[in-house]
């Protein structure tokens, strides 16, 4: 299902251009029914908005974030709370980083390059990196949707890649709490 945000535009609501791609199984989940009305609109943003990114894990700023829900900044902090306590995004509030958790649920990988980029060492700018425990359970994340969408050698390949990343930063957290 394609969804449109809309934002205010001199006193008006206008839609947006872009358009994301989110599974209609949203609406009948558990977690999504548990949800007041304040916390579905801030989720369904979160899938959404454009400073998103293919993999739900990204740098969110939180005053345009406020400005285009019409909310206030604190309120905003107060739905990433409650978000992040019912364990549906993690949020870092001093790196100001979003990963929204069973992204690859209302999402999908349409080829294993958009797998490979994230690999990519250039993608720092794209895949937040200040956080290792963020990063380590994206990639986690990202390991089982892979494992589950395996389409031949191609994801073999890459899949073992991000075996490696994963094992990489879990060496090095370790060194880091010894």
């Amino acid at each position: 299902m394609n969804v449109a945000v809309s934002r205010q535009s001199r006193g008006r609501f206008v839609m947006k251009k872009r358009f994301a791609r989110i599974s209609t199984a949203i609406w009948s989940s558990a977690d999504w029914l548990q949800l007041d009305w304040d916390l579905r609109h801030t989720y369904i943003y979160l899938l959404t908005c454009d400073q998103g990114n293919l993999y739900g894990f990204y740098f969110l700023s939180i005053n345009r974030s406020a400005k285009e829900l019409h909310i206030v900044r604190a309120q905003l902090l107060a739905r990433l709370k409650q978000l992040h306590e019912r364990e549906l995004i993690q949020f870092d509030a001093a790196c100001k980083i979003v990963l929204v958790r069973d992204w690859w649920t209302h999402n999908r990988l349409d080829h294993v390059g958009q797998l490979e980029f994230v690999l990519n060492k250039d993608t720092a700018m794209f895949i937040p990196q200040r956080n290792t425990e963020m990063l380590l359970e994206f990639y986690e994340q990202l390991l089982i949707y892979a494992n589950f969408c395996n389409r031949g050698d191609s994801w073999e390949a890459a899949v073992k890649r991000l075996q490696h990343r994963i094992a990489v930063l879990n060496r090095d957290m370790a060194k880091r709490i010894s």
